[in-house]
């Protein structure tokens, strides 16, 4: 085949030319226009130093992208330098990304180029937890790692580079210094001072401790006094009565980044929560171009809008999918999760849009509505309930283990509910893979040869720790091997207290571990199916419409507390921050549950399928979003539901309302029984408020 001139000089521009070099930016093109001016081209005959020319270019938010080139190594895209470019001249600007959009490592670069650029400058990092912190941390070390011209300006040394604690990270760069901070209650972190403050997964972070004290952190400006004379400067300027062009020649202006800063970042979230809130009103204020009568009503009134109020100090970048080059994330996924994922949840995920609801059968609203605050107590007729996580069993309550085994490629999850006499706590949850399980024992962190052998040593220590009544636990995916190392005795470690745990005992199905007495027979091996399945999934449903089945509180307070005392034990792993953000995703598997029906006519509950890499490389296999922590609350819930095993002492005999030795009539508005079980009533919500039965129809209830 003779290929003429014109497409051969075409061919070797893309394979050898700036096409092929400069394409990816210029996606909407036919062809990368001709770069006649280059960022030095300007540059006029002076006596001024090289260095100084060259850094005063570095310094200009129009080159951030060239800056970033020539210190850290990064071509950036497009998106990617006009979002830097936002950032750096914003106070308050809001950034919300896609799934997979690179926020995080935005963030890192901005961090990094702002320490840089600004000396003297203090980055704070916060999240709902240390870990998330981290993972912007994650990055500038990675940064650091990859960039030997950023080596060469901090300078070499044992200190040098970034440094991770287990309550703190930090990087110091010259004079100035990059922080990751655990949250808290506040009280830990209170002091502390930040001319950037970066809120990654702001959705997380408790809205009452950063409003108190993270928002503090940037109160006070970098050097106040240099500020108060600059005001002062150009208050007296702005009284004389000089021409417009001679007061902006004197405006006091050395050249540098003036302000602190507040960035909220994250995915996008629920309406009902408060990142949502503050995302409306940002969006309120920009589109209200400093009108004053549209201003006075975000603020709620003329009198409560700021002194010094500017709308052009908030922006809103919103990335959703479709405003990312092609190829940035993978196509296969993004088009399956389109296909698969429940619509809201794809449009927050990857839409980058707020969604009212999740549209499974547990709904979010359902899911928030069932989950105490740390100032937000839930009323049950146990009176009001609020709670955090637990690491151990309290004396006096039962205590339910239920256990997914998994199969090859999923989580083993565990869960445990604290059994109360008339509602349920979630307040441990435990997830490990055979990847986490390699890489835990490449860093010395477990002893066991054997990834079910590490699970059962696990299991164990739960079993020590709660002293469950009951585990239940799914018979396949490596069920019965499961419980066949629980009761091995050779497998036992008798210096930690370890003891055999036996099958229950049923007179139906007798067992040949039946008689064995150096043992617990607690472990019930549950065999799934649709009936059991489509039982199970109503009753939680039920506990959860009834405010019956609670989940703890998100306390960040408690996660630097257990951060603090873990770091003196020497505590690593399986720590109390992996048991808040394992009962996190439990919530979340619970939101993504959808019910369907088979062709015999049943319901079906499962999660959206997804395609997953294959085991040989190019091809795929067809899967399934893990659901592991919330099988492993399904099955033990529905033991729970279904048996009475609530504190004996939650009955007051006496003061139940008709009993014999009272032989009284009921008050008018007094409920006709207190004690285990009313929160399965039917209408129990309606009895927890001192309804009064008069008559039932249907369901319905005729008070009088």
């Amino acid at each position: 085949m003779v290929v003429n001139a014109k497409i051969n000089a075409e061919l070797n521009d893309l394979l050898y030319g700036d096409e092929g070099r400069l394409g990816y930016l210029f996606p909407y093109r036919d062809k990368v226009p001709k770069i006649k001016d280059h960022i030095f081209t300007d540059i006029k005959q002076t006596k001024e130093a090289l260095d100084r020319i060259v850094l005063g270019k570095m310094l200009d938010v129009n080159y951030i992208g060239w800056t970033a080139k020539a210190l850290l190594g990064l071509d950036l895209l497009p998106i990617q330098i006009a979002t830097l470019q936002i950032l750096w001249k914003t106070p308050f600007p809001m950034l919300i990304a896609c799934r997979g959009g690179g926020k995080t490592f935005l963030l890192a670069v901005y961090a990094v180029l702002r320490a840089l650029l600004d000396p003297g400058t203090k980055v704070v990092i916060v999240g709902g937890g240390l870990r998330q912190a981290k993972l912007v941390f994650n990055y500038i070390e990675t940064l650091w790692n990859q960039s030997s011209i950023l080596r060469n300006i901090v300078g070499g040394g044992k200190k040098a580079g970034p440094r991770q604690n287990v309550d703190l990270c930090y990087f110091k760069l010259g004079e100035s210094i990059i922080y990751a901070l655990p949250t808290g209650d506040g009280t830990k972190i209170r002091g502390f001072r930040a001319n950037v403050v970066i809120a990654d997964e702001f959705a997380a972070i408790q809205e009452e401790v950063f409003d108190v004290v993270i928002r503090g952190f940037a109160a006070t400006a970098k050097t106040p006094i240099e500020e108060v004379k600059k005001a002062a400067f150009d208050k007296k300027l702005a009284q004389l009565d000089l021409p417009a062009d001679i007061k902006k020649k004197l405006i006091t202006d050395d050249g540098k980044m003036h302000g602190n800063q507040i960035i909220y970042s994250g995915t996008a979230y629920y309406a009902f929560n408060h990142f949502s809130r503050r995302h409306d009103m940002w969006c309120d204020i920009i589109r209200s171009k400093g009108n004053p009568g549209r201003v006075a009503k975000i603020f709620d009134g003329e009198n409560n809008v700021p002194d010094d109020f500017n709308y052009k100090d908030y922006a809103v970048i919103r990335i959703p999918h479709t405003h990312l080059p092609d190829r940035f994330l993978d196509h296969r996924q993004l088009a399956n999760a389109k296909a698969t994922l429940p619509k809201n949840l794809f449009l927050m995920e990857y839409g980058a849009v707020f969604i009212k609801d999740s549209d499974g059968f547990f709904p979010r609203s359902l899911v928030e509505q069932c989950t105490v605050g740390p100032n937000k107590p839930i009323e049950t007729p146990d009176g009001p309930v609020t709670f955090s996580p637990l690491m151990r069993g309290r004396p006096k309550l039962k205590y339910v283990m239920g256990i997914d085994p998994a199969a090859e490629r999923d989580n083993l999850a565990i869960t445990i509910t604290e059994v109360w006499p008339n509602h349920y706590r979630v307040v441990y949850c435990w997830a490990v893979n055979k990847k986490e399980f390699s890489d835990r024992k490449e860093r010395g962190l477990i002893t066991d040869d054997d990834y079910y052998a590490y699970c059962c040593s696990r299991i164990r220590e739960l079993v020590k720790l709660f002293n469950p009544v009951r585990i239940e636990m799914d018979s396949q995916g490596g069920g019965y091997a499961v419980s066949e190392m629980l009761r091995n005795k050779k497998l036992l470690d008798k210096d930690k207290g370890d003891f055999p745990i036996y099958e229950v005992v049923d007179k139906d199905e007798p067992k040949s571990t039946d008689g064995e007495t150096d043992g617990r027979h607690i472990l019930h091996l549950v065999k799934q199916s649709s009936e059991y399945n489509q039982e199970a999934n109503i009753c939680l449903h039920k506990s959860m419409e009834t405010q019956t089945l609670l989940f703890p509180a998100f306390d960040s307070a408690n996660m630097y507390s257990a951060l603090e005392a873990e770091k003196a034990a020497g505590v690593s792993f399986d720590t109390y921050e992996e048991n808040v953000f394992n009962i996190e995703e439990l919530k979340n598997e619970l939101c993504t549950i959808q019910m369907s029906e088979t062709a015999t006519g049943r319901e079906k509950f499962d999660t959206p399928t997804v395609v997953q890499a294959g085991a040989v490389e190019g091809r795929v296999r067809k899967g399934r979003l893990r659901k592991d922590r919330y099988t492993a609350l399904l099955l033990s819930h529905k033991y729970i539901y279904e048996t009475d095993i609530a504190p004996d002492d939650g009955i007051d005999y006496s003061d139940v309302v008709g009993n014999i030795e009272k032989r009284s009539k009921p008050g008018k508005n007094e409920p006709l029984y207190r004690g285990p079980g009313v929160g399965r009533m039917r209408n129990s919500q309606y009895s927890r408020t001192g309804g009064v039965y008069k008559a039932l129809k249907r369901g319905n209830i005729i008070s009088g």
